[in-house]
């Protein structure tokens, strides 16, 4: 009697491990892709509130103002001239949505394009006072 194994033994302990190996493989890359979008979301995060800070540190008459003439309305070149690292396709829009003599409600949302094409974006919202 002969020792060893048979092709059939071997074929399928062979598709066994491929399958198992490309399951793995995908994992991995989706882990990645994952990764990415995390970084890409927290980025947008820390852009809003770097225009939220901006328009915190002005003068509440001028705040009004300054969403009307787009001031804290950037795009990509912009980001990168405030030393920041834009995303793809990266804009920054401010909104007033509402407003009374000493209250304004303020809404920055950034918007950028992931990996596949894909828009996403994030918003903030605040209201801001008059001391």
């Amino acid at each position: 009697m002969r020792k060893g194994f048979t092709l059939v033994e071997l074929l399928l302990t062979m598709a066994f491990l491929v399958f198992t190996v490309s399951a793995i493989l995908m994992l991995f890359a989706n882990c990645v892709f994952l990764n990415a979008s995390s970084r890409a979301l927290t980025t947008a995060t820390s852009h809003a509130q770097r225009v939220m800070e901006e328009i915190r540190d002005t003068n509440f008459s001028a705040v009004e103002t300054n969403i009307g003439n787009n001031y804290w309305d950037w795009d990509s070149a912009t980001i990168a001239s405030k030393g920041l690292a834009a995303l793809p396709a990266e804009a920054i829009v401010t909104t007033k949505i509402g407003a009374s003599s000493d209250l304004l409600n303020v809404m920055v949302t950034v918007i950028w394009v992931e990996r596949g094409q894909r828009n996403n974006s994030i918003s903030l919202e605040t209201l801001i006072a008059e001391l």
